[in-house]
């Protein structure tokens, strides 16, 4: 998988936010939807365009670590360490999020209990701890439809994103 594929699969959740805050345009929005449809990656520029608040969080943890911040390793440590810690910061508009939505927004790891398909599409019910709370929901399988009821995988708004 490439960096920009994997930043892809994390931040597309996110498109949704950025378009009700107005921060994308209805345009980009719609570009984003056709590239996961025809299961293409949009280009760093797209990338670092649509998504610019992560990408000043994205540069910072890079020069901090002394790599490029298009390294693997770089958008790695991002998704799975540094992006929930800006939310449990507040950095931003994470300040003035519930904690419902903040808890939508953090990378969890969980575990599939149940695979299901509705009208067409893969679902999985997974459980996850978020605090002192075991928590379950059911998530989108577009990005690892071959997981199974047992499986460990990370997940990030409504989506599965990775197999731990």
């Amino acid at each position: 998988m490439t960096p920009e594929q994997y930043f892809f699969h994390y931040a597309l959740p996110c498109a949704d936010v950025l378009l009700s805050l107005n921060r994308i345009t209805k345009e980009q929005y719609d570009k984003l939807q056709r590239k996961f449809q025809d299961r293409e990656v949009p280009s760093r520029e797209e990338l670092e365009k649509a998504f610019e608040k992560a990408f000043f969080r994205i540069k910072r943890l890079a020069q901090s670590l002394g790599l490029n911040y298009w390294d693997m390793r770089v958008m790695q440590k991002y998704w799975i360490e540094e992006h929930n810690r800006v939310i449990d910061a507040g950095e931003g508009l994470y300040g003035k999020c519930s904690e419902t939505l903040k808890d939508i927004c953090r990378v969890h790891e969980s575990r599939i209990i149940d695979k299901k398909t509705l009208n067409g599409k893969t679902l999985f019910v997974v459980e996850y701890d978020s605090g002192n709370i075991t928590r379950t929901r059911t998530v989108f399988a577009d990005f690892v439809p071959e997981m199974h009821k047992g499986d460990r995988i990370r997940i990030h708004h409504s989506f599965a994103i990775e197999k731990i």
